[in-house]
Protein backbone atom coordinates (compact mmCIF):
# COMPACT_ATOMS: atom_id res chain seq x y z
CA UNK A 1 0.00 0.00 0.00
CA UNK A 2 1.55 3.45 -0.40
CA UNK A 3 1.74 5.28 2.02
CA UNK A 4 -0.85 7.44 3.18
CA UNK A 5 -1.92 8.78 6.64
CA UNK A 6 -4.97 7.41 8.89
CA UNK A 7 -8.54 9.00 7.89
CA UNK A 8 -6.85 10.69 4.59
CA UNK A 9 -9.55 11.24 1.63
CA UNK A 10 -8.07 10.16 -1.65
CA UNK A 11 -9.70 10.11 -5.49
CA UNK A 12 -9.73 6.83 -7.37
CA UNK A 13 -10.47 6.53 -11.14
CA UNK A 14 -11.08 2.24 -10.10
CA UNK A 15 -14.89 1.20 -9.92
CA UNK A 16 -14.19 -1.09 -6.78
CA UNK A 17 -12.75 0.63 -2.60
CA UNK A 18 -9.11 -0.81 -3.11
CA UNK A 19 -8.55 -3.08 0.51
CA UNK A 20 -7.56 -0.80 3.77
CA UNK A 21 -9.75 1.76 2.73
CA UNK A 22 -13.41 2.61 2.78
CA UNK A 23 -15.84 4.31 0.22
CA UNK A 24 -16.88 7.60 1.68
CA UNK A 25 -20.52 7.08 1.30
CA UNK A 26 -21.31 7.56 5.15
CA UNK A 27 -21.65 4.70 6.24
CA UNK A 28 -21.44 3.65 9.79
CA UNK A 29 -18.12 1.84 10.56
CA UNK A 30 -17.67 -0.06 14.66
CA UNK A 31 -15.45 1.75 16.60
CA UNK A 32 -14.06 -1.39 18.50
CA UNK A 33 -12.47 -2.65 15.21
CA UNK A 34 -11.34 1.11 14.07
CA UNK A 35 -9.99 2.94 17.38
CA UNK A 36 -7.48 4.69 15.80
CA UNK A 37 -9.32 6.00 13.19
CA UNK A 38 -12.00 7.08 15.58
CA UNK A 39 -8.57 9.38 17.78
CA UNK A 40 -8.01 10.87 14.50
CA UNK A 41 -11.98 12.04 13.13
CA UNK A 42 -13.89 10.73 16.10
CA UNK A 43 -17.80 11.07 15.04
CA UNK A 44 -17.22 14.53 12.72
CA UNK A 45 -19.37 12.50 10.15
CA UNK A 46 -21.79 10.31 12.36
CA UNK A 47 -22.42 7.85 14.34
CA UNK A 48 -23.07 7.82 18.72
CA UNK A 49 -19.41 7.88 19.91
CA UNK A 50 -20.15 4.53 21.43
CA UNK A 51 -19.92 1.69 18.98
CA UNK A 52 -20.32 3.75 15.87
CA UNK A 53 -18.44 6.34 13.95
CA UNK A 54 -19.30 7.87 10.21
CA UNK A 55 -17.40 7.85 7.31
CA UNK A 56 -17.47 11.42 5.23
CA UNK A 57 -20.60 11.00 2.73
CA UNK A 58 -19.10 12.23 -0.71
CA UNK A 59 -21.50 11.46 -2.91
CA UNK A 60 -23.02 14.11 -5.02
CA UNK A 61 -20.90 16.71 -2.92
CA UNK A 62 -17.73 18.55 -4.01
CA UNK A 63 -15.11 18.77 -1.19
CA UNK A 64 -14.25 22.01 -0.01
CA UNK A 65 -11.47 23.44 2.56
CA UNK A 66 -12.42 24.47 5.97
CA UNK A 67 -11.74 28.23 6.99
CA UNK A 68 -12.95 31.33 5.56
CA UNK A 69 -11.45 33.98 2.72
CA UNK A 70 -12.40 37.43 2.37
CA UNK A 71 -16.35 38.33 2.29
CA UNK A 72 -16.84 34.27 3.28
CA UNK A 73 -18.58 32.70 6.16
CA UNK A 74 -16.26 29.76 7.88
CA UNK A 75 -16.51 26.70 6.59
CA UNK A 76 -16.17 23.92 9.90
CA UNK A 77 -15.41 20.43 9.38
CA UNK A 78 -18.35 18.59 8.24
CA UNK A 79 -20.29 21.25 6.91
CA UNK A 80 -22.67 20.91 4.33
CA UNK A 81 -23.89 23.67 2.16
CA UNK A 82 -25.54 23.76 -1.22
CA UNK A 83 -28.16 22.40 -3.02
CA UNK A 84 -28.47 19.96 -5.52
CA UNK A 85 -31.99 21.34 -6.54
CA UNK A 86 -33.37 24.66 -6.06
CA UNK A 87 -36.91 26.03 -6.52
CA UNK A 88 -36.91 30.12 -8.25
CA UNK A 89 -39.66 32.21 -7.09
CA UNK A 90 -40.42 35.83 -8.32
CA UNK A 91 -38.85 37.14 -5.58
CA UNK A 92 -35.39 35.33 -6.75
CA UNK A 93 -35.54 37.27 -9.82
CA UNK A 94 -33.80 40.44 -10.74
CA UNK A 95 -36.39 43.19 -12.07
CA UNK A 96 -36.37 42.57 -16.07
CA UNK A 97 -39.11 43.13 -18.59
CA UNK A 98 -40.21 41.26 -21.41
CA UNK A 99 -42.00 42.40 -24.70
CA UNK A 100 -44.88 40.65 -25.96
CA UNK A 101 -46.53 41.40 -29.28
CA UNK A 102 -50.05 40.57 -29.99
CA UNK A 103 -53.45 42.20 -31.76
CA UNK A 104 -57.07 42.24 -31.94
CA UNK A 105 -56.73 41.06 -35.74
CA UNK A 106 -58.07 37.63 -36.64
CA UNK A 107 -54.63 35.14 -36.79
CA UNK A 108 -54.23 31.50 -37.35
CA UNK A 109 -54.24 31.64 -40.87
CA UNK A 110 -51.51 34.35 -41.74
CA UNK A 111 -48.11 34.43 -41.65
CA UNK A 112 -46.92 36.86 -39.51
CA UNK A 113 -43.47 36.69 -40.35
CA UNK A 114 -40.69 37.10 -37.86
CA UNK A 115 -41.13 37.90 -34.09
CA UNK A 116 -44.96 36.18 -34.25
CA UNK A 117 -47.27 37.43 -32.41
CA UNK A 118 -50.87 36.66 -30.33
CA UNK A 119 -53.59 36.78 -31.79
CA UNK A 120 -57.23 36.25 -31.94
CA UNK A 121 -58.30 32.83 -33.35
CA UNK A 122 -61.26 31.90 -34.82
CA UNK A 123 -61.43 28.61 -33.30
CA UNK A 124 -59.33 28.09 -30.25
CA UNK A 125 -56.19 29.93 -28.86
CA UNK A 126 -52.91 29.34 -30.98
CA UNK A 127 -49.37 29.83 -30.85
CA UNK A 128 -47.47 29.56 -34.05
CA UNK A 129 -43.96 29.78 -33.17
CA UNK A 130 -42.95 29.50 -36.78
CA UNK A 131 -44.22 31.57 -39.91
CA UNK A 132 -46.35 28.81 -40.93
CA UNK A 133 -49.94 28.12 -40.18
CA UNK A 134 -49.17 24.32 -40.36
CA UNK A 135 -47.13 24.59 -36.85
CA UNK A 136 -50.11 25.97 -34.97
CA UNK A 137 -51.03 24.52 -31.29
CA UNK A 138 -53.55 24.84 -28.90
CA UNK A 139 -51.86 27.33 -26.16
CA UNK A 140 -50.79 26.07 -23.59
CA UNK A 141 -51.91 27.91 -20.34
CA UNK A 142 -49.50 27.05 -17.79
CA UNK A 143 -46.70 27.62 -20.20
CA UNK A 144 -47.74 30.84 -19.56
CA UNK A 145 -47.68 31.48 -15.78
CA UNK A 146 -47.02 29.90 -12.76
CA UNK A 147 -50.32 27.82 -12.48
CA UNK A 148 -48.80 24.73 -11.76
CA UNK A 149 -45.49 25.37 -12.01
CA UNK A 150 -44.97 26.22 -8.68
CA UNK A 151 -42.45 24.77 -6.36
CA UNK A 152 -40.45 22.47 -8.99
CA UNK A 153 -36.91 22.66 -8.61
CA UNK A 154 -34.36 22.91 -11.39
CA UNK A 155 -30.92 21.13 -10.97
CA UNK A 156 -28.40 23.60 -9.73
CA UNK A 157 -24.96 21.71 -9.84
CA UNK A 158 -21.84 22.40 -11.86
CA UNK A 159 -20.23 20.46 -14.76
CA UNK A 160 -18.54 17.60 -12.89
CA UNK A 161 -16.73 14.32 -13.22
CA UNK A 162 -17.59 11.62 -10.77
CA UNK A 163 -14.70 9.82 -8.95
CA UNK A 164 -14.55 7.70 -6.21
CA UNK A 165 -13.11 9.07 -2.58
CA UNK A 166 -12.44 6.77 -0.48
CA UNK A 167 -10.80 7.20 3.20
CA UNK A 168 -7.47 5.23 4.45
CA UNK A 169 -8.37 2.96 7.43
CA UNK A 170 -4.49 1.70 7.64
CA UNK A 171 -1.56 3.92 7.38
CA UNK A 172 0.41 6.61 9.67
CA UNK A 173 -1.02 7.94 12.46
CA UNK A 174 -0.66 11.73 11.10
CA UNK A 175 1.08 13.63 14.03
CA UNK A 176 -0.48 16.86 15.15
CA UNK A 177 1.59 20.48 15.43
Amino acid sequence: MADCFLGEVRMFVCNFTPVWWASCEGQLLPISQNSALFAVIGCNFGGDCRTTMGVPNLQCRVPMGTGTGPGLTPSLLDDKQGENEVVLYESNLPAHTHTFNGTTSLGGTVDTGQGNLLAQSSGSNVYDNAPNAQNQTKMDYPALGTNGMANLGHENRQPFLAIQFALALDGTFPPRN
